[in-house]
């Protein structure tokens, strides 16, 4: 039986998505809750938040759900409540870590609820360059920008390489300018960045990630 579901485990960890037969699946359901209680039990936390992760992330890859970036605030909270005294920086994709999710609750909405202010979020845009797109895994341009954007205007202000401006230093309500939201083709209003996060580096350039094989 072991042998079985830790096959099924290694799957679920080289990204498969082919879904088991109902029974099994059933099963190998009920056996990640069964493990995540009895280490919810025990008060292993560390193993806890590794069998809830098991769980969210294969009901992401069989399209039965999508609580992925619930189970990772669920982690950071987890890792800071191990070091309450201690500041921790979380490096991710601006949608996981945005403090509102994008229509489900996502990591920046578990931990800003917990943590209230003492989370404060960064989001990282540009004026030009090309990015590796999330949704494809290919490179493409930024998008040109719009006359009333945060990027336009830094370009035509600025040569720094980069610059970094704070929501609270800002008159949101009522602008009109606009940002890059979660990729470098849709913006975002100005008087919704309090929403989603505390302030904002403005890259002159950037170069898509690549890959290491």
């Amino acid at each position: 039986m072991w042998r079985i579901f830790s096959q099924q485990i290694q799957q679920v960890l080289d990204g498969s998505k082919v879904r088991f037969p109902l029974d099994q699946e059933t099963l190998f359901f009920n056996q990640l809750d069964q493990i995540a209680d009895n280490f919810e039990l025990s008060g292993n936390g560390f193993w806890l938040r590794i069998s809830k992760g098991l769980l969210a992330q294969a009901k992401r890859q069989w399209q039965l759900g999508d609580n992925r970036s619930q189970q990772m605030g669920e982690n950071i909270k987890w890792w800071a409540e191990q070091y309450p005294d201690k500041k921790i920086v979380v490096w991710a994709h601006t949608w996981h870590l945005t403090k509102e999710g994008n229509n489900q609750v996502n990591a920046g909405k578990v931990v800003s609820e917990t943590f209230g202010d003492a989370y404060y979020m960064v989001h990282f845009s540009a004026e030009q360059g090309q990015y590796l797109s999330y949704i494809d895994l290919k490179n493409k341009q930024v998008a040109k920008l719009k006359q009333n954007s945060v990027e336009g205007f830094f370009k035509q202000t600025t040569s720094s390489a980069i610059n970094y401006i704070e929501n609270s230093g800002l008159s949101l309500q009522g602008s009109t300018m606009e940002a890059f939201a979660n990729d470098y083709q849709k913006t975002l209003p100005a008087s919704e960045w309090d929403t989603y996060w505390d302030g904002m580096f403005i890259l002159k350039e950037i170069t898509p990630a690549t890959y290491q094989r």
